[in-house]
């Protein structure tokens, strides 16, 4: 029991992928509950590619948080851009190691 306690939990339940969807739809927003098709399409395949980008990434704790927190950009309950995220994490993250 403990040990669940000490895991880091995301925000209400929803993963960044989701946080990136709902990013995203806000983007392409119009304001009037329709959104742009194209805008929203270009949008996600830009969050794909950037998510793509630091999966593999090993980042400290703190840097994840932070990038995270940048990311979030002040709702981190309903929004997450990966091409946010990724900018600042490969601006921030230590160089990998030599082979």
């Amino acid at each position: 029991m403990a040990g669940c306690a000490a895991q880091p939990q995301q925000a209400a339940g929803l993963s960044r992928d989701t946080r990136s969807e709902n990013y995203c739809v806000q983007f392409a927003g119009t304001g009037t509950g329709q959104y742009d098709q194209a805008l929203l399409l270009d949008c996600r395949r830009e969050e794909y590619t950037a998510a793509a980008r630091v999966r593999g990434m090993q980042l400290p704790k703190d840097v994840d948080a932070g990038c995270a927190a940048t990311a979030s950009m002040g709702d981190p309950v309903r929004f997450f851009s990966w091409s946010r995220f990724a900018l600042c994490a490969e601006r921030l993250a230590p160089p990998p190691d030599e082979p």
